[in-house]
């Protein structure tokens, strides 16, 4: 459980500061959805496709602390730079899919993730995939009730010394 703790939570949010000093509201706005995905989509996946290690009889508490860590400091990465215009959408979108598809194949590679049910690597990329899109469809909704702001990515700032 604490390799749990200091891979999928310590080190993301200590990477999400980073966001959060630069545009704090994507990430007040945006965390809480990759919570609520990464929450949703795993009670789902534990009740039939996969274990994750440790194997504690509450599943749900070996990725507590990637529901919290890892998964929503990701989504605020991906909207940071979609909003920044960093980057295709479509292309943030893939990119951002198969990374976090990579890091499971390394987790199933290292037996910390067991598939079950004919559930593979596939069908988790097809997932990540949507729940990205989701992501975004909800940060075009914020943006529609102007909650968020496009940022220019060309914009510079000037420092004052």
């Amino acid at each position: 459980m604490f390799f749990n703790f200091v891979i999928g939570f310590i080190i993301p949010w200590i990477l999400g500061v980073w966001i959060y000093k630069r545009n704090s509201i994507i990430v007040i706005l945006i965390a809480p959805i990759g919570v609520v995905a990464a929450t949703v989509i795993n009670e789902w996946g534990f009740n039939y496709l996969w274990k994750f290690k440790p194997f504690l009889n509450n599943q749900s508490l070996s990725a507590l602390p990637l529901d919290l860590g890892i998964y929503p400091v990701l989504a605020c990465y991906f909207i940071y730079l979609v909003n920044r215009g960093i980057g295709n959408k479509y292309t943030l979108l893939l990119l951002f899919a198969i990374f976090i598809t990579l890091l499971e194949w390394i987790a199933v590679k290292s037996d910390r993730v067991i598939y079950l049910n004919g559930w593979n690597i596939g069908w988790t990329f097809c997932v990540y995939l949507l729940t990205f899109m989701v992501i975004y469809r909800y940060y075009k909704l914020l943006q529609n009730k102007n909650y968020l702001k496009r940022q220019d990515s060309s914009r510079v700032v000037k420092l004052s010394i």
